[in-house]
């Protein structure tokens, strides 16, 4: 059979038909792949995920050192407060001055009942003085019972950044309450989270109630020993609460005065919110 022929038999028809299926399944293959393959994956920078990496490790790290201490220097304190209600106690009321370093109570052999009966008597206090921390740091006052001038709660805090005893007095004096940043770990993941302040057993913040004026203003201080740092600048919200023109990212502060006290106000449902921005002025640490 010549070419001739066979293009004009049947046979050449269904070759036709045959090739051009085969034509229109390797475009449409073609056009599948290019769908799916034709666009390459970005390449990832391992250089940048690994700075990335260890900076979000850093700040875990630092979060839980600033824990740890804000645990440190609460139970410190509640430790002077019961030296100082026992010297209290041993001294007739009279204010005598804090020992440098807590000394255990000696427990009489025989206890007089109505000495065993009270509460807050040295004789229970020395049974079991880990109790008594407990009890004091559960029975935190929630009313901010006292008050204070705001100006010379200012000027006594300041007085007293620089000596221990004096910050032991003025807690003793002032029954400041603990606020802290609850959501610190989720506004680190988040920027825009807004900051949400709680009462708390440990926090960067102390709340004290002032009359001055007239009126009642809830003044708020950074806690002694706080030391300014990324994480609690940042997700603790200690630049949003104050000012702070001295801090940098880069290092780490602690206060050295108080120029303004910032200012809460108490929600219906017990937590707190910012109403006024106070300012800090912050020495760098070596």
């Amino acid at each position: 059979m010549s070419l001739l022929e066979f293009l004009k038999s049947p046979y050449a028809m269904w070759l036709v038909f045959v090739m051009l299926g085969l034509v229109f399944i390797f475009q449409a293959l073609l056009f599948f792949l290019y769908k799916r393959l034709g666009k390459k994956p970005a390449s990832i920078n391992h250089e940048e995920l690994k700075r990335l990496l260890a900076i979000e490790l850093n700040n875990i790290k630092q979060e839980i050192i600033d824990r740890e201490q804000k645990i440190i220097s609460s139970m410190q304190a509640q430790l002077k407060k019961i030296v100082l209600q026992e010297n209290k106690m041993q001294g007739g009321g009279q204010n005598s001055p804090p020992s440098s370093s807590p000394v255990p109570p000696v427990i009489p052999d025989t206890i007089p009942e109505d000495e065993a009966v009270r509460p807050n008597s040295p004789a229970n206090t020395a049974k079991n003085i880990n109790q008594v921390m407990k009890e004091m740091e559960i029975n935190v006052p929630q009313d901010l019972q006292g008050s204070a001038d705001v100006h010379s709660c200012r000027d006594e805090y300041n007085d007293a950044l620089v000596d221990e005893d004096k910050q032991y007095l003025f807690s003793d004096k002032h029954k400041p309450i603990i606020v802290d940043v609850v959501n610190s770990l989720e506004r680190r993941r988040r920027r825009d989270v807004a900051p949400a302040f709680e009462t708390a057993l440990n926090g960067d913040y102390w709340v004290i109630k002032s009359e001055d004026t007239g009126r009642t203003t809830f003044v708020v201080l950074p806690r002694f020993g706080l030391v300014v740092r990324q994480v609690n600048f940042n997700a603790g919200a200690l630049g949003e609460v104050f000012d702070c023109p001295d801090y940098r990212d880069d290092d780490s502060f602690q206060v050295e005065k108080v120029v303004k006290p910032a200012v809460f106000q108490k929600t219906r449902n017990g937590s707190w919110k910012l109403v006024d921005k106070g300012r800090l002025m912050l020495r760098e640490l070596d």
